[in-house]
C-alpha cells in the first residue's frame, strides 16, 4: 500500500514537473512573440518616421531663384517676406496629379554663406537630394563672380563625405531661361566644370601630391567633366521660376520629375 502512494505521488511528481516545464515553455514562447511583435511595430514606426524626415535641399547663391522655386513648389508665398538669413521649410503641393498623396519636404537653404554650411550640415544626413539653382544671365558676366562662387558651392557639396557615401543625385537647375541674356544649359555646365577644375587643383595637386586626396573629385589625368563623377549623379535642365507665379509651369517639368522619383 505504501509502495503504490509512493509510486503515485511520484507519478504526480513528474507530471507536476512536466506541467512546470511546459508553461514555462509557452512563456517563453509568448515573451519571444511579443518582444517580436513590438520590434517590428516599432521598426515600422521608426521607418515611416524616418521617411517624414526625409527631404530635399535647395541651395544656391543669392538671387539664384531658390525661394521663387520654393514658393511655386509649395505655393507658400509667405516665404518671400523672409530674408536669407533664414531657412524656409515646406511640403510640395499636388506633386503629381495622378498620385496626390506624393508630396516631399523641402528646405530652401538660406544664401548667406556662413549660414548656408550650417543649415547643410544639420540636415544632409536626412536628405534624399540636392536642387542647386544657378543664374544664368549673370553666370558669364565677367563683372560677377557668379561661376565661381556657384562653382565653389557645388564643389564643397560633391565632395562631403555624407553626401558622396550616400549618393545623393545633385539636380543643377539652370534658372532664368526666359531672359534674353541667359546662357544654355550646355554652356552653363561647361563654366562650371571649368571653374570646378580650377578648384580641384588648389585642394589637390596629382602632379605635386599635395593637398587632401579626398577633396579631389574626377580624374586625375583629364579636365574635370560631372560625368566622371561616379558616386553623385549630377543632371542640368533648364528653367523659369517666378515668385508671382504660384503655379507650377511647363517650364518646371524636369524639376517636377526630380523630385517624384525621391517622393
Amino acid at each position: 500500500m505504501n509502495e503504490q502512494k509512493a509510486a503515485t505521488t511520484e507519478t504526480k511528481a513528474v507530471v507536476n514537473d512536466g506541467s512546470i516545464e511546459l508553461s514555462t515553455l509557452y512563456y517563453i514562447i509568448g515573451t519571444l512573440l511579443f518582444v517580436g511583435a513590438a520590434s517590428l511595430i516599432f521598426y515600422y514606426l521608426i521607418r515611416k518616421q524616418s521617411r517624414k524626415l526625409q527631404f530635399v535641399l535647395i541651395l544656391g547663391r543669392n538671387g539664384s531663384g531658390k525661394t521663387a522655386l520654393f514658393v511655386q513648389l509649395t505655393q507658400d508665398r509667405s516665404a518671400l517676406t523672409v530674408s536669407s538669413l533664414v531657412k524656409n521649410i515646406g511640403w510640395t503641393k499636388n506633386l503629381i496629379p495622378d498620385e496626390p498623396g506624393k508630396e516631399i519636404q523641402l528646405i530652401d537653404v538660406p544664401g548667406y554663406e556662413r549660414l548656408r554650411w550650417d543649415v547643410f550640415n544639420m540636415n544632409k544626413h536626412l536628405c534624399k537630394g540636392i536642387i542647386f539653382m544657378v543664374d544664368s544671365v549673370s553666370i558669364s558676366s565677367s563683372v560677377s563672380k557668379e561661376a565661381q562662387e556657384a562653382a565653389d558651392i557645388l564643389y564643397r557639396v560633391l565632395t562631403d563625405p555624407e553626401i558622396v557615401k550616400r549618393k545623393i543625385p545633385v539636380l543643377v537647375v539652370c534658372n532664368k531661361q526666359d531672359q534674353v541674356a541667359a546662357k544654355d544649359v550646355d554652356v552653363v555646365m561647361v563654366l562650371l566644370e571649368k571653374e570646378m577644375n580650377a578648384i580641384r587643383i588648389t585642394k589637390y595637386n596629382p602632379a605635386t601630391k599635395k593637398g587632401n586626396r579626398s577633396e579631389f573629385i574626377g580624374n586625375m589625368e583629364k579636365d574635370f567633366e560631372f560625368a566622371q563623377l561616379r558616386n553623385n549623379k549630377v543632371t542640368f535642365v533648364k528653367s523659369i521660376c517666378k515668385s508671382s507665379e504660384l503655379a507650377v509651369t511647363d517650364d518646371m517639368k524636369s524639376v517636377i520629375e526630380f523630385l517624384a522619383t525621391l517622393a
